[in-house]
């Protein structure tokens, strides 16, 4: 599964990883991406999708317009009467067939770029967790699925708020020694097809991308922690034999 992780790259840095281009050569008017180091369910994420114009950003001949959108981690069915029930996460081999996640599975499909996630490994009497990224690289991309749910707001006035799922495979050899799930992790290159639906199948394979890990503090846990110490290595206070 995927619960937390950080964002610590720049537009430019992202633009690049992604080969895309900034139009006219420009900065987005956005102005520079703030880090989070520790990004958590419910908050407000920085997603690829398909423009608007696109529709429902399935196959075509065409290359889809692609534009960066920020929407909220935690995904609503379109149907659901209760906001508050959401998930932060899909199942790649049932989300085209569960009710809540197969219209956004077949029709909006997302990329989320992250610098690193985080990933609680059981050890005897407690869950350790550890800062996991792809060797060599500052980026790596999520596959994922967003759909927007109309609610009140805080006035009562109806209004649409888009929401997104991160999709989740079976761990490869590497994530197997941590958690029996692992986000699908995208190369670059296959950002693109994630999102226009090409070779679905294999894209949600656990990553053959090389990851590597070290143990970070306990603080991350803390929702509300959120500085850049808290990926830095960490040692903990019992044998080092249980991290081997």
């Amino acid at each position: 599964m995927c619960g937390r992780f950080t964002r610590k790259y720049t537009w430019r840095q992202v633009h690049e990883f992604l080969n895309l281009v900034f139009p006219a050569g420009q900065l987005p008017e956005q102005g520079e991406l703030t880090p989070s180091f520790n990004v958590a369910p419910a908050q407000k994420v920085l997603v690829l999708q398909a423009t608007a114009r696109e529709g429902s950003g399935a196959t075509s001949t065409q290359p889809t317009h692609l534009e960066f959108a920020w929407l909220r981690w935690g995904f609503v069915p379109a149907w659901s009467k209760d906001p508050r029930k959401y998930w932060i996460n899909a199942r790649s081999e049932t989300a085209g067939e569960l009710p809540a996640f197969r219209d956004a599975f077949a029709k909006r499909r997302c990329v989320i770029p992250a610098s690193g996630f985080y990933e609680w490994r059981v050890l005897p009497g407690a869950k350790q967790p550890e800062y996991i990224t792809v060797a060599g690289a500052e980026i790596m991309c999520f596959a994922g699925i967003w759909e927007v749910h109309r609610a009140k707001d805080e006035t009562g006035a109806l209004r649409d708020v888009a929401t997104c799922a991160i999709m989740t495979t079976r761990p490869n050899e590497f994530m197997g020694r941590v958690h029996d799930r692992m986000p699908v992790i995208l190369a670059p290159q296959d950002a693109r097809h994630w999102i226009e639906g090409r070779d679905l199948a294999r894209l949600a394979e656990p990553s053959p991308l090389q990851l590597q890990s070290h143990a970070v503090s306990p603080r991350v846990n803390a929702v509300k922690a959120d500085h850049a110490s808290l990926m830095e290595p960490w040692t903990p206070d019992v044998p080092p034999s249980l991290f081997g």
